[in-house]
């Protein structure tokens, strides 16, 4: 099938379910161009029988697509990366690669059933002194820091601040604490609590993250200047 020109449009429908085929409520599904002319990223999130329903609508419409679908990523968390995933993750776990769609323009595509690909969990960040005080303790301090997660070959995959929104949902001040939502395999955190240039400081170790346990904690110590 060829890609067609002009305005293209589709409404694309499916099912995300788990490895026993029962319905996943609030998964998020990614949809995403496999090549240019394309670069509209569409998401979609599955209704209360897993299933998800939207419209592709591209000027530059292209029928080749890849789906990315995860686990629903808690509310109160921060989400460093998002699809479309680095070719980095891709090397590194299949589970970043997605699924190939075929699309039917201006036409219903139904794409069946999916298997969660990317699962969360949840990971507290604690920002400390290195007598284990608090050190963020207001939004202006967490406005001016930046976050890095290195993937499991050291790779950076994900750097940026954090904004102020982020900050009310995510932030615990008192604690000095923020909270991520990081998909399941090895994670490396790195801070630079004044801004892009750094100096950044590492977390007193790595993460190997599972979906379905209880959150991990780690502590950043950020020495006196």
């Amino acid at each position: 099938m060829q890609s067609g020109s002009g305005l293209g449009k589709t409404t694309v429908k499916g099912r995300v379910v788990d490895s026993h085929r029962r319905p996943i409520v609030g998964a998020q599904v990614f949809i995403h161009p496999l090549a240019p002319p394309g670069d509209l990223t569409t998401f979609a999130q599955t209704d209360a029988e897993g299933r998800f329903y939207y419209e592709v609508v591209d000027s530059a419409y292209s029928n080749k697509q890849i789906a990315y679908v995860s686990s629903p990523s808690p509310e109160a968390a921060y989400i460093p990366f998002y699809p479309p995933y680095s070719d980095e993750l891709k090397k590194t776990d299949s589970a970043f690669r997605g699924r190939r769609i075929l699309l039917k323009k201006n036409e219903e595509t139904d794409v069946g059933d999916f298997l969660v690909q990317v699962r969360y969990a949840l990971v507290n960040v604690h920002i400390s002194s290195r007598t284990g005080k608090p050190l963020l303790i207001d939004s202006k301090s967490w406005l001016d820091l930046w976050l890095r997660v290195r993937g499991v070959r050291g790779k950076v995959i994900s750097e940026g601040g954090l904004s102020s929104d982020t900050i009310r949902r995510t932030v615990d001040l008192d604690r000095s604490t923020l909270t991520l939502a990081l998909p399941e395999g090895t994670w490396g955190i790195e801070i630079a609590p004044d801004g892009q240039e750094g100096p950044w400081f590492t977390a007193d170790r790595s993460l190997k993250v599972h979906s379905g346990g209880s959150p991990l904690d780690v502590t950043v110590e950020i020495p006196p200047p």
